[in-house]
């Protein structure tokens, strides 16, 4: 079909003028609508308490506002041109023309500004999508279980907005009585002239934004356009191709030096800061070595239980709700035993935690876990888990020697997890129960008996059908968790709580009717839960204490706690117990240890976006993406540290790049990856 050429009434410079007002009308309302959710969410124009990096001046924030405005015009252009051509095309009429081009302009940056609003609503300022990525193996299935229930609704209802707008389309066009008008679409090269210039006067303008302003990067970086210009603009600057371009977090302090870059590995005392924090590593500090296993005999060796929980809360522990306690099981234990409050997780993640709990080690040196030390003493080793211990890949841990094994992979049937994910993938606590009993049922073995128990079920979303409801109310699905319903979700969580401890009775007594005695039975979670503590729901994204304190109940070993308790230390601490004269009907003693405290660490230890010390006093923490340091209330440059203060940051600096040698020299292949 051949189309008439453009009538006098809509010469070609019409043509070009209405795309270009289309795309400032496009760009204008789209950063509205952003200005809006960024003042919404993050008070990113007035200040107050939830605001990290505000605007300080009302010049500074139109300043924002206009540079945004160019970003998503660079964004809108293009596609406002290729849908007014096709418009054209199509033979449709003016208004309908026009509603589309704005719509095809808008929508995609409106609809990822509103999936990036949902995410920052749950899961607050503290999450990090790379170390989303990290932590979940790398595995793109992975992060998409972790955003799916958060993302469907705002996926559904743009779906339905893209019909109403191609219904909205259809009866413009049918309802314009105003005869059709060809407009030819604004030359192709004219468009590509001009978008080529949008782009690299917003390229020149982001990059002196994001090298001088920390409030403006911290607007761009929670906009879609601005986010993914920074990520373009990282890979361009990245002159010397070590990973890190200059808009890059942490920033690379020698950009045209590929040896010098966050997270390189240090080569102590050659004078060179190859990382750019801290300084140099003193060779004095660079050989971290870690307190071998225990070989001392057992001269005893009672039935012993190790309960590892998934996500579960220190302040649950000794809770009552309506008049009802939680955690009677736990609570009893802790009454002819032990309850620690200073208990802490290494990094508030599942995969680190257990690696830590089972191996009682940062870096793994020995190359053993507590289940070893079981089995060399003697012990029938049973593990039952209510997730995929799978561990994204190789977990640190050798399970090889473990006499019954079973963890939800065997149990798919069964699962109350949507996904079957390494990540997502769970069974209800009766199925590990059932597992458990069939095991002890047939189990006639005469060695001591070692079990290990993991319970799912206090993991995101807390909730699912068929779980008993033990502390009434109303429970949450999934699809009900929002901020405006902590309390609410604070019983739904207590609830699942409540199961857990419940279940862990039932083991306790099975276990106590097959083997003749009461067993040893410890306590610990692999790390906390937030329940939007500070803005933020779930765990692995903060090093604070509802993420990473965590329950640490004895009962039945006489051991020596030190406080704070690190999760490494569980394994010398029951080889201590079991290998020393102490009776085992001798109460557990906690010890304050002079000067003791707890590393931790956020995402993977070779290249976190946090490390820290939790002590007595407190917690010391530096953000290598802010290169911040915590000082009480406050966050302070590094470079501005002085005195104690600079040498503790400098101890802490150490300290980590000392792990991350040793990590390197236990896997020589792999290297830190940003």
């Amino acid at each position: 079909m051949v189309f008439p050429q453009a009538s006098a009434a809509a010469p070609h410079h019409t043509a070009s003028t209405e795309w270009r007002r289309l795309t400032v009308a496009s760009a204008v309302f789209v950063t509205v609508v952003e200005a809006i959710l960024l003042q919404r969410k993050h008070a990113l124009f007035t200040g107050g308490f939830l605001a990290a990096t505000p605007f300080r001046t009302w010049p500074d924030g139109l300043a924002f506002l206009a540079v945004l405005t160019l970003l998503n015009a660079t964004f809108c252009s293009p596609a406002c041109a290729v849908v007014l051509t096709a418009a054209n095309r199509l033979r449709l009429k003016r208004r309908a023309r026009r509603f589309l081009a704005f719509v095809a302009a808008s929508g995609p940056l409106l609809g990822a500004d509103f999936l990036m609003y949902q995410l920052w609503a749950f899961l607050g300022d503290a999450f990090d999508l790379r170390l989303a990525y990290e932590l979940t193996g790398r595995h793109t299935s992975e992060l998409f279980a972790v955003a799916a229930p958060l993302v469907t609704r705002p996926v559904s209802l743009g779906v339905l907005l893209g019909l109403g707008a191609g219904a909205v389309t259809w009866i413009l066009a049918k309802t314009d009585r105003h005869p059709f008008e060809p407009v030819l679409g604004p030359d192709a090269r004219a468009a590509i002239r001009a978008s080529a210039a949008l782009t690299a006067v917003s390229a020149v303008i982001v990059t002196g934004i994001g090298l001088s302003s920390d409030a403006m990067t911290f607007g761009l970086r929670r906009t879609p356009a601005g986010t993914l210009a920074l990520q373009v603009l990282n890979r361009m600057t990245d002159v010397d191709r070590d990973g890190f371009g200059l808009l890059e977090l942490p920033r690379d302090s020698a950009p045209f030096d590929s040896r010098i870059h966050p997270y390189a590995l240090e080569v102590p005392g050659n004078g060179i800061d190859e990382n750019g924090v801290a300084g140099d590593l003193p060779q004095a500090l660079a050989n971290y070595v870690e307190r071998p296993p225990s070989a001392a005999p057992w001269p005893v060796r009672p039935p012993v239980l190790l309960f590892v929980l998934e996500s579960y809360r220190a302040d649950v522990v000794g809770t009552t709700y309506n008049g009802r306690e939680v955690t009677p099981t736990l609570d009893s234990l802790a009454r002819n035993g032990i309850s620690v409050s200073s208990a802490w997780s290494h990094n508030g993640f599942t995969r680190q935690s257990r690696f830590h709990i089972l191996t009682g080690s940062m870096t793994g040196q020995s190359g053993t876990s507590l289940l070893d030390d079981f089995k060399n003493h003697g012990y029938e080793v049973a593990y039952f888990s209510g997730q995929d211990d799978s561990a994204f890949g190789d977990s640190g841990v050798d399970y090889s020697r473990v006499d019954r094994y079973y963890d939800a992979r065997q149990d798919l049937d069964h699962r109350y997890s949507t996904y079957t994910t390494p990540g997502s993938l769970a069974v209800p606590f009766r199925r590990v129960e059932e597992e458990i009993g069939q095991y002890l049922g047939t189990r006639h073995a005469a060695r001591p008996l070692f079990m290990y128990v993991n319970f799912h079920d206090t993991h995101y979303p807390y909730n699912y059908s068929g779980l008993p409801n033990l502390v009434g109310g109303t429970l949450l699905d999934a699809s009900q968790i929002a901020p405006s319903r902590r309390r609410d979700l604070w019983r739904t969580y207590l609830n699942a709580a409540a199961n857990v401890d419940a279940a862990i009775g039932r083991v306790i007594d099975r276990v106590r009717r097959a083997v003749g005695v009461r067993p040893a039975v410890i306590v610990i979670s692999d790390h906390g839960e937030s329940l939007f503590d500070h803005g933020f729901i779930g765990h692995g994204y903060a090093l604070d204490e509802a993420q990473t304190r965590v329950p640490f109940v004895v009962s039945g070993l006489p051991m020596r706690i030190e406080v704070p308790f690190a999760q490494s230390r569980l394994r010398d601490a029951i080889n201590d117990a079991l290998s020393g004269t102490r009776p085992l009907e001798t109460r557990p003693v906690l010890e304050a240890g002079t000067g003791a405290r707890v590393f931790q660490y956020l995402g993977p230890l070779e290249t976190p976006g946090q490390i820290g010390w939790r002590t007595q006093e407190g917690e010391f923490t530096y953000d290598f993406r802010t290169d911040a340091v915590s000082l009480w209330d406050a966050n302070v440059k590094s470079t501005s540290l002085t005195g104690g203060t600079k040498a503790e940051f400098e101890n802490l600096v150490h300290v980590w790049e000392s792990l991350q040698l040793a990590l390197a020299r236990r896997h020589p292949l792999s290297t830190p990856n940003p």
